[in-house]
């Protein structure tokens, strides 16, 4: 379903960039993106505020020219 709501932002949206944020705890999201062929950028220390604790967040990213075929295998 990721991979879906990806396609739609770049084809359907005209999206340059797509984000991918998750806790850097959260091993499976993480994974989903990593996945799909998302770039991992760096981390946002103390970015979300959860359950009345900061967490740090992972963000991945996937421009517009770089689609992989992850990607279009999911789809």
């Amino acid at each position: 379903s990721v991979a879906r709501v990806v396609r739609h932002c770049f084809d359907d949206l005209k999206l340059e960039r797509v984000e991918i944020r998750a806790g850097v705890d959260n091993k499976r999201s993480r994974a989903v993106a990593e996945g799909l062929g998302f770039r991992f950028e760096g981390t946002l220390r103390h970015a979300q505020l959860v359950r009345g604790r900061f967490l740090d967040m992972a963000i991945y990213s996937l421009l517009a020219g770089e689609l992989p075929e992850q990607v279009e295998r999911a789809l």
